[in-house]
């Protein structure tokens, strides 16, 4: 059941007393929208999300009871958000070594978490929902913004990224409901 109006622009997020700048958020936002195709999202839902996964920001949660040693900003690791999801809904697969045609089949069961790296000009990787795929591209929920504009359109809520623009800056990293 797809929930295509549900979506996060992390320009917005709140930035948790200065720990933890909107801008860094892609990974938080694109792990939630991707979580309301599976279970309603209550309002205060990111705010707890984020506290969970993130070391530097509220209680200890997962990051800091499943991964002790880990250091840095905690939200960055694919590992700590597949276990948080998991948490939610079950069955949450994660591979860093998926193949773009592999990506495009897995959309076909659902939504997908995708790790890109420097689209749109950014200068490191980004992580992006794809919702679905077709001919002409694949559905995106980029919670920064539209790549195709070098994120001068902020809004990037089901935008179609052409398959040979989001090939080429596909980083392998996935995370889907298995």
């Amino acid at each position: 059941m797809a929930k295509l109006d549900y979506y996060i622009n992390q320009r917005t997020n709140p930035s948790f007393g200065g720990k933890l700048s909107p801008h860094i958020q892609c990974f938080y936002s694109s792990a939630v929208m991707w979580l309301s195709y599976y279970k309603h999202i209550e309002d205060d839902f990111y705010e707890r999300y984020v506290d969970d996964v993130e070391k530097s920001v509220g209680k200890p949660g997962i990051a800091e009871r499943l991964f002790p040693k880990l250091t840095g900003r905690t939200g960055a690791y694919w590992d700590v958000h597949k276990e948080a999801l998991n948490q939610c809904t079950n069955n949450v697969k994660f591979d860093n070594t998926i193949p773009y045609d592999s990506l495009l089949e897995l959309l076909s069961k659902g939504p997908v978490i995708t790790g890109t790296k420097k689209i749109g000009l950014l200068s490191g990787g980004h992580v992006i929902l794809s919702v679905k795929a077709d001919k002409d591209g694949v559905t995106v929920k980029d919670p920064y913004g539209n790549a195709m504009t070098n994120y001068k359109n902020y809004n990037g809520n089901n935008v179609v990224y052409p398959h040979d623009y989001l090939r080429k800056y596909f980083s392998n990293h996935v995370i889907w409901h298995g």
